[in-house]
């Protein structure tokens, strides 16, 4: 009996002093966190600080350290110039216009082509001008992360070149793509039209729109992709809207390459 209790009192006490240990642990990792909370928004501040005492905050350049590199290849640009005053709203140029003659001149001729009549169409519009939206709205839970949203532009592009129809591009998620991206001087000119943000309803997703309709050039299910996406095409060259959204359901790198 004498034992017993001896070795129960042995192991309450063991379990005690592991409690305490863990309450003692997790104690520092929380001193640590809220640590790291004061003072990261602090040294924050006094990093902004300096910038703005140095007048770094209104005009930042990064230049490479060997000569044979100084270009404006990773340049902060000011834009939006009125009246001689320069407003503070840069955008990074890593690819602006001093790289887009070369960068076309080396693309296949359809694609060159393509982009001459999606520059014509963007400048001088008509009556007859027809888009072709890639939406995103913050009502969509169906956009993905950058690789679902960029992985398939060239399909896009050739999607739309077959059409034709001008494609354009309208990311409201999780901000509008173009508070960091502006087409560059001589480039395409991606964004849709200023009328098209009045026609789409926000409380809707992209797939459920009265006005702009959303089309899927591949579907869910046993469809060949290649013959749906001919369908889509033939379909689309008769389709007398100005505005339509599309799409695709699968983003896959297979899907992708079998359709183009």
């Amino acid at each position: 009996m004498a034992s017993a209790i001896l070795k129960r009192r042995k192991h309450s006490v063991r379990e005690r002093s592991k409690r305490r240990k863990y309450s003692v642990r997790k104690r520092s990792i929380y001193l640590g966190l809220i640590a790291l909370a004061i003072i990261f928004p602090v040294l924050q501040y006094v990093f902004l600080c300096q910038m703005t005492s140095s007048g770094a905050s209104d005009s930042l350049t990064i230049q490479p350290q060997q000569q044979q590199h100084q270009t404006d290849l990773f340049k902060v640009e000011d834009s939006n110039e009125e009246k001689g005053n320069v407003q503070s709203n840069a955008f990074l140029t890593m690819y602006g216009s001093h790289v887009v003659a070369d960068s076309i001149a080396q693309l296949p001729k359809w694609l060159k082509d393509y982009f001459d009549w999606h520059r014509d169409q963007t400048i001088n519009p008509t009556s007859e001008t027809k888009y072709l939206i890639l939406a995103c709205l913050p009502t969509d839970k169906q956009c993905g992360g950058i690789s679902d949203r960029l992985r398939p532009l060239p399909f896009y592009i050739l999607f739309a070149s077959m059409v034709p129809r001008v494609l354009c591009i309208y990311w409201l998620k999780p901000s509008p793509l173009e508070d960091f991206l502006q087409p560059p001087e001589g480039g395409i000119d991606w964004r849709c039209p200023a009328e098209v943000s009045s026609l789409y309803d926000m409380s809707r997703d992209a797939d459920h729109q009265n006005t702009i309709r959303m089309i899927f050039p591949n579907k869910i299910g046993k469809d060949n992709m290649v013959e749906t996406v001919e369908s889509r095409i033939l379909g689309l060259r008769e389709d007398e809207s100005k505005y339509i959204s599309t799409r695709l359901i699968s983003n896959d790198i297979p899907s992708m390459n079998e359709a183009l």
